[in-house]
């Protein structure tokens, strides 16, 4: 078992001052061996059990991908759970590259699915220890070549939203470019998911050429929120904006157009992520520039007397050139995480008194990578996606999980998982006690060996 060393304690004031000490993470989840893998290009957690995309796998050919499962034992060790992809999965596919989870429902986005890059969404439910079964696979009905259908994906129980940044406004009489939709999906009986509306920029003043509304998406309860990080409201090109929906008689209606105070500066990307729980919505803008170009800033709203307000923003204590704070978000429980390309989280809760503070900086106990360029959180444990990680295979990448729990106002949940302690997986994982096992085993498709799967596969588009 490798023990990693925590950086420093250091000081930090993001709003109100406080202390934000270092943690490592565990377990680290390497969950293929092959080169070029990207195990971590997107992750999702929720109630004990993750899945974690690899869109470079060798699951049906070069590029086809897979996502692979982890459940959290009581003991609190994470344990591989099966790997899944469709029956139709060909090369250069990459089916894994968007995830979504909401209990045993995850959902997969395949932004490159088909020849023409059409993009395609599977519904996976979970229906055995090592089993997931496809419920749906789906293509929006208007979809055109290059649409990047499922580049973002959320879910929340009977509901999803899947974005499609480059899909055209086309009404018979104009056209727009790339300026982006998303497509909301609800639960049948069944299990299985039907279409429930579609969305975009209807006001042709604010519709313009490379919007890409869609970029990213979250969903929480009756409201999502939806990206348009290169378009623009009163404000310069690629300033950035979101909207706000929320379900009203089962229609999803638009309830609110998010941006920066003042309406931001040119290329901010106002909307590169976004994030959404109870009462609050985060936005990365990680190109804005903060004492140094592309440093970031992350801007929160909550929802107060029946309207979205602006409640905070935030940059990095340490704002390097290119550090993009805000590429990545994430939030739960009043309490938020903050992805960097300098392969770093923040932690920041919202005090008793409205201030958001820094508690803990998470870094890469590898140095080396793409540490955080995706994140999810279930208010109980983060998620951290490295793709490019190289410790068995080059880009081979691997996954994260970190307590989510640090703020002054969530005494002990910090201690849930020790610090130091590496969990790998799979084919080996290392205990508490420094022991490795997998489980049940077989050789998987990508070279490595993997957790034998009983898959029931159903075809999709």
């Amino acid at each position: 078992m490798r023990h990693l060393n925590c950086a420093l304690p250091f000081a930090a004031a993001l709003l109100s001052s406080g202390v934000a000490s270092a943690q490592c993470v565990t377990p680290k989840l390497n969950s293929t061996m092959a080169e070029f893998g990207e195990a971590g290009a997107a992750v999702a957690v929720d109630g004990g059990l993750l899945v974690v995309g690899e869109p470079g796998a060798f699951s049906a050919g070069p590029d086809s991908g897979r996502v692979s499962s982890y459940m959290r034992g009581a003991n609190g060790v994470w344990s591989p759970s099966g790997h899944f992809w469709p029956a139709n999965l060909a090369s250069s596919d990459r089916f894994g590259s968007a995830l979504a989870l909401s209990g045993p429902v995850a959902l997969v986005g395949s932004p490159v699915w088909g020849e023409s890059d059409l993009g395609c969404v599977h519904f996976f439910e979970k229906t055995g220890a090592a089993e997931w079964t496809l419920r749906t696979a789906v293509t929006a009905a208007d979809a055109e070549p290059f649409d990047r259908f499922g580049y973002s994906v959320a879910i929340d129980g009977d509901h999803a939203i899947v974005g499609s940044p480059r899909h055209d406004f086309n009404d018979g009489q104009s056209e727009t470019a790339n300026c982006g939709a998303a497509y909301f999906y609800k639960r049948n009986a069944d299990g299985t998911w039907s279409p429930n509306g579609k969305v975009f920029e209807t006001d042709p003043a604010f519709r313009f050429t490379n919007d890409q509304f869609g970029w990213s998406v979250a969903m929480s309860g009756e409201y999502a929120v939806v990206g348009v990080p290169f378009g623009r409201r009163n404000a310069p090109s690629g300033s950035g904006w979101a909207r706000v929906f929320r379900l009203v008689n089962g229609v999803w209606t638009e309830m609110a157009t998010l941006t920066a105070p003042g309406g931001g500066a040119a290329g901010d990307t106002f909307g590169m992520s976004v994030a959404i729980d109870g009462e609050f919505v985060v936005v990365g803008a990680p190109n804005v520039d903060f004492f140094n170009a592309d440093s970031g800033r992350v801007y929160i709203f909550r929802l107060s007397n029946g309207a979205w307000a602006f409640d905070a923003s935030t940059t990095s204590p340490a704002p390097f050139d290119a550090a993009r704070f805000g590429n990545k978000v994430a939030v739960a429980k009043g309490r938020a995480a903050i992805g960097t390309f300098a392969g770093e989280v923040y932690m920041m809760h919202r005090t008793p008194v409205g201030l958001w503070t820094q508690t803990v900086l998470v870094q890469d106990p590898d140095a080396t990578g793409s540490f955080a360029r995706s994140l999810s959180t279930d208010g109980y444990d983060l998620a951290i996606g490295d793709p490019t990680d190289a410790e068995f295979a080059f880009d081979g990448g691997a996954a994260y999980i970190a307590p989510f729990g640090h703020g002054s106002n969530i005494p002990g949940q910090a201690a849930r998982l020790r610090v130091g302690d590496t969990f790998r997986a799979c084919t080996t994982w290392a205990t508490n006690n420094g022991s490795a096992s997998c489980g049940s085993s077989g050789k998987s498709k990508d070279g490595g060996d993997g957790v034998t799967v009983g898959e029931k596969r159903r075809g999709g588009p």
